[in-house]
């Protein structure tokens, strides 16, 4: 069992004899009867040529081409002490914005926040609330520091909350759509699916079958 190796080519072409042929971007090739990818589609659609020699077959590419791929992201703010309501009838923070609060938003840089709807407790975790960033802001979300992170959303809670917060003890956020591994964080069926007749069938059917054809 090897982890954290990056897969760079699948070689399954009949000169590779009944074998599969795994390139690894450490140097490393093993043979294998059998190959099971899992690999985000993504990633498939970014790196599909590159990562199946020889190329997979036409319903399997228009099926990866045609899938949807959204972005969603999770922001974790643990602070030295709750700032709502700690009773079981506390749920979210919620932002409803103004034109004026659109306004500012725009003006300060921290134009991304409003792709935040809500900040809601994390169950077992009496000090951290969550939120979900989603939206035509994911990049920006992504690539900005920690620093800035932290302080546009301490901005935006005190804004709304209307006083100071408690210490920010820790942070924690995901990179699913910047991350060369993930190139997103969900798939839908894609329009496409209809008007090509293809499907995630296409895509989990093997590319050779046991007999070698």
């Amino acid at each position: 069992l090897r982890l954290n190796v990056e897969v760079t080519n699948i070689n399954w072409s009949q000169m590779a004899g009944q074998k599969s042929i795994v390139r690894c971007a450490d140097g490393h090739t093993y043979s294998a009867d059998h190959v099971i990818s899992t690999i985000p589609i993504g990633v498939l659609q970014a790196r599909h040529q590159q990562l199946f020699t020889p190329s997979l077959n036409e319903r399997k590419i228009l099926t990866i081409e045609n899938y949807g791929s959204g972005n969603l992201g999770k922001i974790f703010l643990d602070f030295e002490e709750p700032f709502w309501p700690t009773n079981e009838s506390f749920a979210t923070f919620s932002f409803l914005w103004r034109e004026e609060d659109v306004e500012e938003v725009r003006s300060t840089g921290r134009e991304w926040l409003m792709a935040i709807s809500t900040f809601h407790r994390l169950d077992g975790f009496s000090n951290v609330i969550q939120a979900f960033v989603s939206g035509v802001h994911m990049r920006t979300f992504e690539t900005i520091s920690d620093e800035k992170l932290i302080k546009d959303c301490r901005w935006l809670l005190e804004k709304f909350v209307g006083r100071k917060l408690p210490k920010l003890k820790n942070m924690a956020r995901s990179r699913w759509l910047t991350k060369k591994n993930f190139l997103g964080s969900y798939t839908f069926i894609g329009r496409g699916f209809d008007k090509f007749n293809v499907g995630p069938k296409d895509l989990a059917e093997p590319i050779r079958k046991l007999d070698g054809k």
